[in-house]
C-alpha cells in the first residue's frame, strides 16, 4: 500500500500514477488503516527531503519553488482515491481535525472531508468552528470542505451568512461555500443581491489566476440558489448572464 502511495505522489511518470489510482482504488476500503495511520504521523521534514533527494529530482539543500511530498500528502492522496467510499474514516477524521496537530494536517484533513462529500457530513460542526476561529488567519480549506460537503444548511447557512456580512476577509471563500447549497440556501438570497447591487464589489479578482471575481462569484452562487431572482437582474441589465 505505502509503495503505492509514494507511486501516486512522486512519481513523474503519469501512467504510472495512473496505475497507482487504480490500485488503490481496488484496494479500497482496506487501505484507511493505513491512509489514517500516515496522516497521524509526523514524519521529519529533513527526512522527507531526504527520501525525495534518493528518488532524485530533488536537492535537499537546494532552492526549490515546491515541497516534496511527504506522508500527509500521500495520505491525502489515498484519501482523494477513494472519496466517499472513505466515509468509515469519518470519525477518525474529525478527531484529526479537532485535535489541531499542524497547520498542513488540518488543511489536508479539511479538504479529505470535502472530497468524501456529502458523506462527510459529521465533520460539519467542526469545520464550522474552523471557518470562524479567530485564532487563525487562513479559513480557506475549511469553507471549501462546507461547500463541497454542502450538508446541514439548517446549521451551516446562517453562518455562512453571518460570515459574508461581516467578515470582508472571508466573504469570497463563503460566497462560493453557501453557493452550492443551491435551494437550500435560500435565506442568502438577500445578501447576495445587496452585494451584486453594491458598486463596490470587486469585478476583477486580487487573488490571481484560478480565481474569479468577487462580482462574479457572488452572481453564480446567486444563479445556483435562485435562478428566478438571478434570472431577473439579467433581465433589468444589473448583471451579465454568467456562461
Amino acid at each position: 500500500m505505502s509503495d503505492w502511495l509514494v507511486q501516486l505522489t512522486d512519481s513523474d511518470s503519469q501512467a504510472e500514477r495512473d496505475r497507482a489510482a487504480v490500485a488503490v482504488r481496488a484496494i479500497g476500503t482496506n487501505a484507511i488503516p493505513t491512509l489514517l495511520q500516515m496522516l497521524n504521523s509526523q514524519e521529519p521534514p529533513l527526512w522527507t527531503k531526504f527520501l525525495a533527494w534518493r528518488r532524485g529530482g530533488y536537492h535537499p539543500f537546494g532552492f526549490h519553488f515546491w515541497q516534496p511530498p511527504n506522508n500527509l500528502s500521500r495520505a491525502q492522496a489515498g484519501f482523494d482515491q477513494l472519496g466517499p467510499l472513505a466515509a468509515p474514516a469519518v470519525p477518525d477524521l474529525i478527531k484529526i481535525l479537532d485535535d489541531n496537530r499542524s497547520r498542513e494536517c488540518s488543511e489536508r484533513t479539511a479538504t479529505i472531508f470535502g472530497n468524501i462529500g456529502p458523506e462527510a457530513k459529521a465533520a460539519v460542526p467542526s469545520l464550522l468552528r474552523r471557518a470562524v476561529s479567530k485564532n487563525r488567519s487562513e479559513h480557506y480549506f475549511d469553507f471549501a470542505a462546507l461547500g463541497k460537503i454542502h450538508a446541514e444548511p439548517a446549521l451551516t447557512v446562517p453562518v455562512l451568512i453571518e460570515v459574508i456580512s461581516n467578515s470582508p476577509g472571508d466573504r469570497y471563500y463563503a460566497v462560493s461555500a453557501v453557493g452550492q447549497f443551491g435551494s437550500n440556501a435560500k435565506a442568502a438570497v438577500p445578501i447576495l443581491v445587496a452585494l451584486i447591487s453594491d458598486p463596490s464589489t470587486p469585478s476583477t479578482s486580487p487573488r490571481g489566476a484560478g480565481f474569479i471575481s468577487d462580482r462574479e462569484n457572488t452572481e453564480r452562487a446567486l444563479q445556483s440558489i435562485d435562478p428566478g431572482t438571478y434570472a431577473q437582474l439579467v433581465s433589468a441589465g444589473k448583471v451579465a448572464p454568467v456562461p
